[in-house]
């Protein structure tokens, strides 16, 4: 039986072609190169015809499992519309390609568009709970003037994204003590999930060049844990600029580092701290169960620091309630 090759081509011709479609519709997305291997590789015969086929049980989101077979001597040629990019039939180009680009071009933006929002609002917010500072501090001291650097009290306090010191992301807030109100807050990554996607998907040289217009989410190199540190500096270091306030003294944590940061930021007028009698609270629950764990056996009188009349859970509670009332 003799074969034929057909040719292929996107122009149109008035001359009846070899090459129709069956129990195929819609729109694919091909990719050229498959395309171009499965045509040269296709032959009918003579007096045959070219089916273009689609076996719709083997469709893996917009990849299709086509072929090209002639209806006289039914030989196929095998067309799948995107290459593999792992294990053959595991996942495809177009698709990995068809959610980047969906993520890239609609979740982030509209994710940017939500954040700037936020932030617009945070922003604005802060600037009203500052003022409100400003007048409540203003009232209880009529000698100052509008226009002054006026010094107030912040709790200072930190997050991070995942407990212990490796977390990637950290957030750091400097709160009113008078009104209760966040009046900053700074937020330190050591990663970029834009940075991270977009390596894995392109070379050095176009990543490199796509860098240049991209606004990266690191901002801190150092360790985890000296995050907090890094914030205070932050949040101190422009406190007069934003609300024209003097953090003048630090509430926050006994073993806070942070306030080594800050001390001396505003030169002459030395930063002063304050422990949180919350922290010292804790501190002191904790002073009390080590001692527990450490004591073995019997005291002085003959009797164990712990059990009925002793050192209970309740009496250690009650001693941190005891010290925060006279703190208060």
């Amino acid at each position: 039986m003799e074969h034929k090759k057909i040719d292929f081509s996107l122009e149109s011709s008035d001359n009846e072609s070899s090459f129709q479609t069956r129990e195929s519709e819609g729109y694919r997305m091909v990719d050229l190169e498959k395309l171009s291997k499965a045509v040269s590789s296709a032959h009918v015969c003579n007096e045959g015809t070219l089916i273009l086929q689609d076996d719709k049980t083997r469709r893996a989101g917009l990849m299709s499992e086509l072929s090209l077979e002639c209806n006289t001597c039914h030989d196929s040629s095998p067309l799948s519309t995107s290459k593999s990019v792992t294990q053959p039939g595991t996942s495809y180009d177009i698709n990995r390609r068809a959610v980047y680009h969906a993520i890239e071009t609609a979740y982030y933006k509209q994710v940017e568009n939500i954040l700037e929002a936020l932030e617009n609002e945070a922003n604005e917010e802060m600037r009203n709970a500052a003022e409100r500072l400003r007048q409540h501090i203003l009232d209880e001291n009529p000698e100052k003037d509008e226009q002054d650097i006026l010094d107030t009290a912040i709790s200072f306090d930190g997050t991070w994204a995942k407990r212990g010191f490796t977390s990637l992301t950290g957030v750091v807030f400097a709160i009113s003590v008078d009104t209760g109100e966040v009046l900053d807050y700074h937020v330190l990554s050591k990663s970029c999930l834009k940075c991270t996607l977009k390596k894995r998907k392109c070379s050095d040289e176009v990543f490199e060049e796509w860098l240049l217009e991209h606004e990266c989410d690191i901002n801190f190199a150092g360790s985890s844990p000296a995050m907090e540190s890094e914030g205070a500096s932050v949040l101190w270091g422009r406190s007069i600029d934003h609300h024209n306030l003097r953090y003048k003294w630090m509430v926050c944590d006994g073993d806070s580092k942070a306030f080594n940061s800050v001390e001396h930021v505003y030169g002459e007028t030395k930063v002063e701290k304050l422990d949180c009698v919350g922290h010292v609270q804790k501190r002191m629950g904790k002073h009390l169960l080590n001692l527990k764990s450490r004591t073995k056996g019997k005291l002085a009188d003959g009797q164990p620091i712990g059990g009925r009349g002793r050192l209970t859970d309740s009496q250690e509670a009650e001693f941190q309630n005891v010290l925060i009332f006279h703190f208060r």
